[in-house]
């Protein structure tokens, strides 16, 4: 029986496994004491939700006994792992150098390493979500963001 368990099927199990636990997990969230539609557990409890579905789905479509070429083994992990450590760079230069100067530079940055090398598209629409992205959050949802170089 466990023949037949191919690696999709393990982590398929370990995904649905992962999903219940966090479904339970989202389920036992405190609830808000004023009269809400949507309540703190509604959103982790529709991501577990559609997290099971997809493994289940997983489950079922790799028990076929034919092996199947994986769609990611074109895949490189380079450009990946370096976005992981751009991320990572954002998070500490955020409050330093403030929202929209580390946005823009994740904006513009990450495209090239993924491939995009249309600098003339990638530079003014990092610009236009920093700053948009920013005064959004600041002025209407009055969530403030690090301002960084431009508190002076």
């Amino acid at each position: 029986m466990l023949k037949n368990w191919t690696a999709e099927r393990w982590i398929a199990t370990g995904s649905l496994v992962f999903s219940v636990a966090y479904g339970i997990a989202g389920w036992n969230l405190p609830r808000f004491t004023m009269a809400a539609v949507v309540d703190a557990h509604v959103f982790p409890i529709f991501v577990a939700c559609c997290q099971f579905a997809l493994s289940l789905w997983l489950w079922v479509i790799s028990g076929s006994e034919e092996p199947q070429q994986s769609p990611y083994a074109h895949l490189q992990l380079r450009p990946g792992l370096f976005l992981l450590l751009m991320a990572a760079v954002f998070i500490e230069i955020l409050e330093p150098a403030g929202f929209i100067i580390a946005t823009f530079l994740f904006l513009a940055v990450g495209p090239y390493i993924l491939g995009w090398r249309k600098w003339i598209i990638s530079i003014p629409l990092a610009v236009v979500l920093a700053v948009g992205i920013f005064l959004l959050f600041n002025n209407y949802l009055m969530v403030p963001l690090p301002e960084g170089i431009f508190s002076l």
